[in-house]
């Protein structure tokens, strides 16, 4: 994604343009439909330190630019958003696949994940479905 689009996205949702969160968010745009985590992201970016980074990806998530994603290995990682988050408000109701082989996680954008229906009294607020496999790639 070119410079001007990502200043677009911050000054979209009223976030203050700065290199650091360009070089941010160019890196996650960059990674396409794979997931990556904070450390993969410090890793490509000397310029930035971890707590700065990490205030950064939850600012970038309660806005609807990210959202996060535990597949299981404990490490969490981060993916841009679909079209339609907002402020607190995440539609990203797609599964996550993430390879054994490679230790990718993937959004799989083209399968929503199932509704579940909770037992009375219950109240979700947020739902990730991670399949766990090896991917086209490494199968």
């Amino acid at each position: 994604m070119a410079n001007d689009e990502i200043r677009q996205v911050l000054k979209d949702r009223n976030l203050r343009v700065t290199r650091s969160r360009m070089d941010v968010l160019s890196t996650l745009f960059d990674a396409g439909d794979t997931a990556i985590s904070s450390q993969e992201i410090e890793h490509n970016l000397d310029s930035i330190d971890r707590i700065t980074l990490y205030r950064m990806l939850k600012t970038f998530e309660e806005v609807g630019i990210v959202h996060s994603i535990a597949d299981g290995t404990g490490k969490t990682k981060y993916a841009v958003c679909c079209e339609g988050c907002s402020d607190g408000h995440h539609v990203d109701d797609h599964v996550h696949f993430h390879c054994r082989k490679c230790d990718t996680t993937s959004c799989l954008d083209e399968v929503v994940a199932p509704k579940v229906k909770l037992p009375k009294g219950y109240l979700a607020d947020d739902t990730q479905f991670v399949i766990s496999g090896i991917c086209k790639e490494c199968s």
